[in-house]
């Protein structure tokens, strides 16, 4: 079972004293937010939320860390993962280090192209490179792209 995020394990995993994990979690905000990320997003908005299409939830508070939600069936959870590092790369992309439970899961570049948002590069918590160009590399499935949802319950207006 996932637990909530907390400021220690973030500090902890990264190392960090208060103030330095205070400056990351506010530039991992402003960079989620330069960027667009706050919303609910889905592969085509006009349906449920379903396995073949999932509706995932970026949420940017005024304070704390960026958090990510995923719903399969319209019913929220708590979130999976809680962004502990995150900055705009020079050509309109944005990196996210995710976090569960304190320890970092993933590193994923996204960006957007015609308004959707597009997942470019995945490394995991070993380093490993999962997905390059889109693509996943063990199974060479490109991935798809989502909308930003307006009309559902708890979207950003």
């Amino acid at each position: 079972m996932r637990t909530r995020f907390t400021a220690a394990a973030c500090c902890g995993f990264l190392g960090l004293g208060a103030a330095a994990h205070a400056q990351d979690v506010e530039a991992t905000r402003k960079a989620a937010l330069a960027f667009g990320l706050a919303g609910i997003w889905s592969w085509d908005c006009s349906k449920p939320a379903s396995r073949e299409n999932p509706y995932l939830m970026w949420e940017v508070p005024a304070s704390g860390p960026v958090q990510h939600r995923v719903t399969f069936d319209g019913r929220w959870p708590a979130p999976d993962f809680i962004a502990a590092k995150g900055a705009l790369l020079g050509d309109g992309r944005l990196r996210l280090s995710l976090l569960t439970d304190g320890k970092l899961v993933m590193t994923v570049t996204t960006e957007k192209l015609k308004g959707r948002l597009h997942s470019v590069e995945i490394t995991d918590g070993q380093g490993k490179l999962r997905m390059k160009d889109g693509v996943f590399l063990d199974t060479g499935k490109a991935t798809g792209s989502s909308e930003l949802c307006k009309d559902v319950e708890g979207a950003v207006p």
